[in-house]
């Protein structure tokens, strides 16, 4: 009896550990872009002639969007994207420049948020799955 309640509480340890692993996948994982993480705050002022560039290699599709208290440009990869307060858009793998200027003070923020990744949530789900399975054929022995 006793090591029937163990082997069912390392089910749910199992399965607790699947959903872990899927939480990360989803949620933590996109917000780890090498080198700067999942924002990067950038201020225009005449310290920096009210220009930014901020270099970016990245390794699977990332979605950024750019956003800022006053007008600014933007420039991706030496290509004018606009004049606005907040831009949005994707980068495929490799290396990036993105530039950002004005001729007013601007505070603004990158955000970068890359696709999740599927091993892993893949990898939890079988996790899962055998935690789920563990669980039923103990219970089925009585």
């Amino acid at each position: 009896m006793v090591l029937r309640l163990v082997a069912i509480g390392v089910g749910f340890i199992i399965i607790a550990i699947g959903v872990s692993g899927i939480y990360y996948s989803y949620v933590v994982y996109p917000t780890l872009i090498p080198g700067y993480g999942g924002s990067e705050p950038f201020l225009l002022s005449q310290y920096n002639n009210y220009s930014l560039t901020l270099p970016l290699y990245i390794k699977s599709r990332v979605h950024v969007e750019v956003y800022g208290n006053n007008t600014f440009n933007l420039m991706v990869d030496e290509a004018n994207i606009g004049r606005g307060k907040a831009f949005s858009f994707d980068l495929e793998p490799g290396y990036h420049k993105l530039t950002v200027s004005s001729e007013d003070l601007v505070k603004g923020v990158f955000q970068f948020r890359q696709e999740p990744n599927t091993r892993i949530a893949l990898i939890s789900a079988f996790v899962i799955a055998l935690g789920i399975t563990g669980i039923f054929l103990i219970a089925k022995r009585e």
